[in-house]
């Protein structure tokens, strides 16, 4: 009977506990990048392209233009099998007026 206690007291302790830390890892936009770089490198990036997104969004309103070129730069290559090549030269040409390489 004492066992079954501590593992229902376990079990809630960890179901309390575990989406603090994954709400804290969403805003981390470091851990939301290496992440989406992980999946990238596994070629699963129509996963990694949201990642991508959020990450250069957190960057952006953080004043890390470096960090958020190299977010938006993860982002075009995740969703270069969606779009055309024109529509990504676009976007290209939009972006670099807004933040020039």
């Amino acid at each position: 009977m004492a066992s079954v206690l501590l593992y229902a007291r376990n079990v809630l302790l960890v179901a309390l506990l575990l989406p603090t830390a994954i709400w804290a890892q969403e805003k981390d936009p470091g851990a939301l990048l290496s992440q989406a770089l992980r999946r990238g490198d596994l070629y699963n990036w129509s996963d990694a392209e949201p990642l991508f997104a959020e990450a250069e969004r957190l960057y952006s309103q953080r004043g890390d233009a470096r960090n958020a070129l190299y977010a938006r730069l993860g982002h075009i290559r995740s969703t270069m099998e969606q779009l055309s090549l024109q529509k990504h030269r676009q976007c290209s040409m939009t972006s670099s007026k807004e933040t020039p390489f």
